[in-house]
Formats: structure tokens, C-alpha cells, sequence
């Protein structure tokens, strides 16, 4: 039998409050972490629905308070199972990459980064909280707040296109495929609306011209989420003419790196030239 999955999460109370916590602070941090674990279950899941209940399987109050949470599997058949593990070590890592690096998942929406910046926003007689599992502790402190922050107020969004192979995508729940271009980072995510879901079908392993919004993080060169308004397939003689293109030119960016080589370009980009 695997061994079970849990989430700990950790409240020290204020010295005003002799390391006590009011019950309604405790009941509103409850309710964040459970809203901060859902916007993590239904951004993994494969057809955009929660697939996981979370039960308190230990309680103590030994200053600091300590609240063990078990990942368990709902109980219904689903089309694809779900894996609590994966649960897990996305929430504890996506908790770590916005205090240490200000990066977050392109499968987090605002209103999920909304959920985790609950977190940091305790009640008045919470003076710490951290999470944990056995093997990632996270402070959600004042660098935590800050640099989340900075993520939600600064992402930049602009209407434009770009080209690459269309692949990986999924049809349930929220409609996705992710982008291979020729130039910048691995792949990008995108998502698009249920009225192009059969030239998104069609379009598979083929490369394609998107138009639509484009979102980057702070400091990014390149978009991590595009929302597809339109798209075209390439026929295929440009398709092998395109695939013949990468790498051919590895010093066109002369004494520039690549980041500042796209960034003078971004403008051609989202004028959608």
C-alpha cells in the first residue's frame, strides 16, 4: 500500500496572544489553503474538474499549531485516474518557485495565484505560516506576499501571433494545446475556445499560425500563456520549409543574447507581423 500523501501546514500565533490563535483566523486559514489545493486539482486535471478530497488527519496545538491534511482520491470513476502525488509536489513547488524565483506554472491562472496570496494574508493573531510535506518546507512570508504580488500586478498581455507545431492537446474540461516554435522557449501553453476545437484536431502534429493575447511574467522575453483567438494551418511545403530553419542561423543574434535579440523584436510580434 503506498504510503499516504499529506500536506502540513504550520500557524504560529502572535506574542500579544501568548502563541494562541483565534478560531476564526484558523477557520479562514483552513479555507485558504483548501481554496489554494482545488485551484491546484483542477488546473492538473485532466478534464478541469477536482478530483481530490482533503482530510485533516492530524491536530496539534504545541505552539506552533499543526494541521496534517491527507490528499485522498475521491470516490467515483473517472475517465483518467488521479494522482494525488502529483497534487502534492506541484503545490509545494509552485509554492517555492513564487518565493525564490517569482515564476509561476502558465497552468495558474490569476484567480489561482489570487487563492495561494490568501495564504499570506492571515488573520491579526497569525504572526507565521509555513507549508510543508516530508520533504519541502515554504515560508509564506512578507517575500512570499511581495513577490506574488509583483506576479499578479506586473504579468503584461498583448494581441498578437506566432508560429510552430501544434501539439499535445486536450480536448476536456479547459481546452489546451501547447505550441513547439521555431524560436525562444520549448513550448508554450496555450488555450483556446470550444469553436475551434476541430481545426485545433485537425491541426495536430502540424504547424500553425495563432493570433490572440499573449501573457508574460515579469522580466520574460517570451510569452508563457497565449489565449488563441484564431489560427491557420501552414500547408505543408512551408511546413518542411520552416522545420529546415531552426538552428540554421545560430549567430544571428550577434553580441545580444537571446532574451534582448527577442525583446527588440517583441514589437514586429505583437503587431502581429
Amino acid at each position: 500500500m503506498s504510503e499516504p500523501l499529506h500536506i502540513i501546514m504550520e500557524l504560529e500565533g502572535t506574542p500579544s496572544e501568548d502563541g494562541h490563535v483565534s478560531l476564526s483566523d484558523l477557520a479562514g486559514q483552513l479555507q485558504s489553503l483548501r481554496k489554494a489545493l482545488k485551484a491546484v486539482d483542477v488546473a492538473l486535471d485532466e478534464d478541469g474538474k477536482d478530483g481530490i478530497n482533503y482530510r485533516v488527519v492530524a491536530l496539534s496545538h504545541s505552539s506552533p499549531i499543526m494541521i496534517t491534511v491527507e490528499l485522498v482520491p475521491k470516490p467515483k470513476k473517472r475517465r483518467t485516474p488521479v494522482d494525488p502525488a502529483s497534487r502534492q509536489r506541484f503545490f509545494l513547488s509552485q509554492l517555492s518557485d513564487i518565493r525564490n524565483k517569482r515564476k509561476a506554472s502558465p497552468l495558474l491562472h490569476e484567480k489561482d495565484l489570487q487563492a495561494f496570496r490568501e495564504l499570506s494574508h492571515p488573520g491579526r493573531t497569525i504572526a507565521r505560516t509555513r507549508v510543508s510535506t516530508s520533504k519541502a518546507k515554504v515560508e509564506l512570508d512578507s517575500k512570499f506576499e511581495s513577490q506574488l504580488a509583483l506576479l499578479i500586478n506586473e504579468e503584461r498581455k498583448s494581441f498578437g501571433s506566432l508560429q510552430g507545431e501544434l501539439l499535445r492537446i486536450k480536448l476536456h474540461g479547459r481546452k489546451t494545446f501547447s505550441i513547439y516554435p521555431l524560436v525562444g522557449p520549448t513550448s508554450i501553453y496555450c488555450e483556446f475556445d470550444p469553436a475551434l476545437k476541430e481545426l485545433a484536431k485537425q491541426a495536430l502534429e502540424k504547424h500553425v499560425r495563432i493570433r490572440g493575447y499573449k501573457y508574460y511574467r515579469p522580466e520574460a522575453a517570451f510569452p508563457h500563456k497565449v489565449r488563441v483567438m484564431d489560427m491557420e494551418i501552414i500547408d505543408d511545403s512551408r511546413q518542411n520549409h520552416l522545420r529546415t530553419l531552426k538552428g540554421v542561423a545560430p549567430n544571428a543574434t550577434g553580441d545580444q543574447s537571446s532574451e534582448e535579440f527577442v525583446k527588440r523584436l517583441r514589437e514586429d510580434w505583437d503587431d502581429g507581423r
